[in-house]
């Protein structure tokens, strides 16, 4: 409540399809609720579709969040590879996310999940950005 709206860091949520998180979906409140905005939403994402690299740039997040667990990769690459290509993409080097090293990973349950597990992700994405809950 601190931080104004318009100050709040900028959040993509990312997978291996790209980055996603339409206006309308889940992982948008998760990030909105955590404090953060939603680059997927600034940048005009549309329901069911994944950023191009070209978007994700455009977007410019300040936190890169990704998986934790290889369930979520393609073919045989790793979450680990996963999260090492994006942060040595030559297309990412400029965004904020990367330079600074904000790629956090956090479990599946709290990115695609609306059980009990929503609140532990915009606990947890929170504590990450902002630091600890009083």
């Amino acid at each position: 409540a601190d931080v104004s709206a318009e100050n709040r860091p900028i959040a993509l949520m990312y997978s291996v399809q790209g980055a996603f998180g339409s206006p309308e979906g889940l992982a948008h409140h998760v990030l909105t609720d955590a404090g953060l905005r939603n680059g997927a939403a600034i940048v005009g994402l549309k329901k069911g579709d994944h950023l191009s690299k070209e978007g994700v740039v455009r977007a410019h997040p300040d936190y890169l969040i990704l998986p934790e667990v290889a369930s979520v990769s393609r073919g045989d690459q790793s979450a680990d590879e996963l999260a090492a290509a994006v942060a040595s993409d030559p297309a990412y080097a400029e965004l904020p996310a990367v330079q600074r090293g904000h790629i956090l990973r956090i479990p599946d349950a709290y990115r695609y999940c609306s059980s009990h597990h929503y609140i532990d992700g915009v606990v947890l994405l929170h504590e990450a950005v902002y630091g600890p809950l009083p």
